[in-house]
């Protein structure tokens, strides 16, 4: 977000003018509130890929172990 200034002394308008300080820094908050939700988001998006592929690294580990104890014990065909 740019710094909008006043022409007759080159201030940035909200050195000047507390109203437009006061706007100035509730779009910067609403902004900042929608960044912050996004990541929040993609955090939980990523923790639930992490939990699935852990899921069937797990289960395929077991599936492995299974299979190599009944090819040992002579029940896998």
């Amino acid at each position: 977000m740019g710094v909008i200034t006043v022409s007759s002394n080159d201030k940035p308008i909200e050195a000047i003018n507390l109203e437009a300080h006061v706007a100035l820094c509730a779009q910067r908050h609403k902004s900042l509130e929608g960044k912050l939700n996004e990541i929040i988001e993609q955090n939980k998006i990523h923790k639930r890929m992490i939990f699935a592929a852990a899921l069937s690294f797990v289960t395929g580990g077991l599936s492995g172990v299974f299979a190599l104890i009944l090819h040992l014990t002579g029940k896998l065909i």
